[in-house]
């Protein structure tokens, strides 16, 4: 069987040249256009919370607590960043805290962050960790690392077993949300510490 020959003009050619020529700018108008939004979910910060109860989680530091400086042990979280991306302005809400049978208002807020005891951690690069501040234990009290300590020592608790309530946001938005569960107790002769539990538990955010 034989098949007729088409044979297109050469205005015919040019034109779906031009129209192929038209659909891939306008495909690549788009990539350019969404790429911002591509990227993002391509390339961004991962953060992560660690505890424990050996240094650098606990250890031995001195306080500042309203102007003075007082020796005690200092209880820190671990931040982290596995992603790819720099993690920006990086800060933890302390939303809430309470204790066994203790009834007390609790005004959410900033954790200071270690050595520096600004409310946010500027910068965490990929792969790179950072510590904030969680407690300092000081005479038989715990001091809850506030970015700004409160005249009324709201945040200021007797050792005990407390759930506390942590949200980790960067400028992108809440990272993770979750409860730490604290127990604190010491030796009922010596007055020594003695146990010292930390566990963190992350919500589905």
């Amino acid at each position: 069987m034989q098949y007729p020959l088409i044979l297109a003009s050469g205005w015919e050619i040019v034109s779906a040249l031009a129209e192929t020529a038209g659909a891939v700018a306008t495909f690549a108008a788009v990539v350019v256009a969404l790429w911002p939004e591509v990227r993002k979910r391509l390339v961004t910060e991962r953060m992560d919370i660690a505890v424990g109860t050996e240094p650098p989680y606990y250890s031995d530091a001195t306080a500042i607590i309203h102007g003075t400086p007082m020796c005690g042990k200092m209880l820190r979280l671990e931040v982290s960043n596995s992603g790819d991306e720099t993690a920006n302005d990086v800060r933890i809400l302390l939303g809430n805290v309470t204790r066994k049978n203790t009834v007390r208002g609790w005004v959410p807020a900033n954790l200071a962050w270690t050595h520096t005891g600004k409310r946010n951690c500027d910068t965490i690069p990929p792969r790179f960790r950072q510590f904030c501040d969680l407690c300092a234990v000081i005479n038989r009290q715990v001091h809850f690392s506030l970015e700004v300590q409160p005249l009324d020592q709201y945040n200021v608790f007797d050792l005990g077993e407390f759930t506390l309530e942590i949200a980790l946001a960067t400028e992108r938005g809440v990272q993770k949300r979750g409860t730490i569960r604290l127990t604190i107790e010491e030796h009922p002769q010596t007055r020594q510490l003695t146990y010292v539990n930390i566990q963190w538990e992350e919500w589905d955010c």
